[in-house]
């Protein structure tokens, strides 16, 4: 068992609205939607809807910076850009969080309400053919949903319809949470997920098999000194005493060439796998504590190549532990050379 220490989450919750947009919510566009805006400075929300299922999707932008988030109401977004006055390099930060019971009658909620991965993704924005081959190994069994995927869970997705929770014998796709991010008028940009499964329950002892990935960009043709990535990170945290006991990566992958990385992990009965391009020049373990894991790709991005940080984690989730869970990731990028 791998082990770290332990850090708290913390989910707020807000009341639920309905509406297109600030305007139509009766709100100015900097005061707080469904998704809650707890942190960043000069973002406001512009626009609000409520996507397939009752998710919620919330538009926030800063001047030429826009960032869109699709959760659970209830959930909250935080938001960080700064730039390093030395070397001219920007990091966007982003935090995506949320909090759910666990009862019953939530465990399934998720499968219940018709989302997916997929479909997410095109909520924010991404084409569909495009979510469908960048995102497709890690839908839930919706359209276009991968092989990945469709090997994961079985044919039966039903829950256990009773008061106390027994155990689970088919993976059940548990949660979302997806963001996209557009800098400096569209030159730097990416989306990224979370795909959760309930794969095991016994009362509130709950196990969980997560995949994660980040797949970013820049479009910036100028000759002299363009805009490119130089890192992009996406992890998944959890509350006090929730455990990440298997995750991959778990060393560094280094690559001198373009070329496809894949990691994969088998926990309590079911296996999860994912992988993208990868280009020069490494992906590593990144976040690392007991509870949480991501991953994180560093390099010179060439070119308008789509780089990714991907990876897979085993949660255990302790009857005192809250199915309080967030996506920290972030992007740093500036003009090459330097």
């Amino acid at each position: 068992m791998r082990l770290g220490r332990m850090v708290g989450l913390v989910a707020a919750a807000v009341a639920l609205a309905t509406g297109t947009s600030a305007d139509a919510l009766g709100r100015h566009p900097d005061e707080q939607g469904q998704i809650r805006l707890t942190a960043g400075e000069g973002f406001r929300l512009e626009a609000e809807q409520v996507a397939q299922g009752g998710a919620v999707v919330d538009t926030y932008r800063s001047g030429t910076a826009t960032v869109k988030v699709i959760g659970r109401p209830g959930s909250s977004v935080t938001i960080a850009d700064t730039t390093d006055s030395v070397t001219g390099r920007r990091t966007a930060s982003v935090r995506l969080s949320t909090s759910r019971p666990k009862t019953v009658a939530d465990a399934d909620a998720y499968r219940r309400s018709g989302r997916s991965t997929v479909a997410d993704l095109v909520a924010l924005g991404m084409p569909r053919d495009q979510a469908v081959r960048e995102f497709g190994d890690m839908d839930t069994l919706g359209p276009g949903a991968g092989v990945a995927g469709r090997r994961l869970a079985s044919a039966d997705l039903a829950f256990p319809q009773m008061q106390a929770l027994t155990a689970v014998s088919s993976t059940t796709p548990y949660d979302t949470l997806c963001a996209s991010l557009s800098y400096d008028g569209g030159k730097i940009s990416g989306y990224g997920c979370s795909t959760l499964y309930l794969v095991a329950a016994s009362g509130g002892d709950w196990w969980f098999d997560n995949k994660y990935k980040f797949s970013a960009h820049s479009t910036d043709g100028s000759i002299f000194r363009p805009q490119r990535l130089f890192e992009v990170g996406w992890s998944l945290s959890w509350a006090a005493n929730n455990v990440v006991y298997d995750w991959e990566p778990d060393s560094t992958v280094n690559r001198n060439d373009c070329g496809t990385a894949r990691f994969s992990l088998s926990a309590h009965g079911a296996s999860v796998s994912i992988e993208a391009p990868i280009c020069p020049t490494k992906i590593s373990p990144w976040n690392l504590a007991g509870t949480r894991s991501g991953s994180l790709w560093q390099g010179i991005e060439r070119g308008q190549d789509w780089e990714a940080a991907i990876g897979v984690q085993a949660v255990h989730s302790p009857p005192n532990a809250a199915a309080s869970y967030e996506s920290p990731f972030k992007l740093v990028w500036g003009p090459y050379p330097p």
